[in-house]
């Protein structure tokens, strides 16, 4: 079966309220210093909520309240509720904080906020990628166009020195030629040959 079922799907980018372990660590949360410390959390479209991290023993809660209002009744609700912080060790130290999704109780790093007032994750919402959303062929068609500009962004990573005597480097130049380059041939007729040549059907 083709993938067109994605594309009757919400996607992550539709939802851009979002609570995010990101987030908390950038407002010093995670740290246990800031225990009842009141924050906003302002989104790129103006709005906000307003969020507190309680803990009490060994329990650790991100609590969120707001006022949610109704675009066609204008009625405005007020959200108040907890949503539960975990934490789990990593291999080599230290530890990982995960978001408890108040609606399926999985863990997940970031929660969006929905049009009831609810955060809910990714899973529980039924929510995509974007990429996911594209046939086979085309993101492989990507990535294939993409490869040589990966090797150059890791290149630019290892350029310490780019240019001596007023000179560019070899890495300099190897850098502008990857950041130029398409695909090449073999790539070209790789992708001729899986992508858009069609498989005989089965008799």
């Amino acid at each position: 079966m083709g993938r067109y079922y994605y594309d009757a799907r919400w996607s992550t980018s539709d939802y851009t309220k979002r609570l995010t372990i990101k987030a908390l660590k950038e407002y010093g949360f995670l740290d246990g210093t800031r225990n009842g410390y009141p924050a906003t959390l302002t989104w790129s479209n103006g709005s906000n909520i307003s969020i507190q991290v309680n803990i009490v023993g060994d329990t650790w809660t991100v609590r969120v309240y707001f006022t949610q209002s109704n675009r066609t009744t204008w009625e405005e609700k007020s959200m108040d509720y907890n949503i539960e912080l975990i934490s789990t060790p990593c291999n080599y130290g230290g530890k990982r904080w995960w978001l408890v999704c108040p609606l399926r109780w999985n863990k997940c790093t970031i929660l969006y906020l929905q049009n009831n007032g609810l955060f809910g994750s990714r899973k529980t919402l039924n929510l995509c990628y974007d990429g996911q959303k594209e046939s086979k062929k085309y993101r492989y068609l990507s990535y294939i166009m993409g490869m040589n500009k990966t090797k150059a962004l890791v290149l630019r990573e290892k350029i310490k020195y780019p240019y001596r005597n007023g000179k560019p480097t070899k890495k300099l130049e190897r850098f502008f030629r990857l950041s130029e380059k398409g695909p090449t041939l073999d790539e070209v007729m790789l992708m001729k040959d899986t992508l858009f040549c069609r498989k005989p059907r089965k008799k």
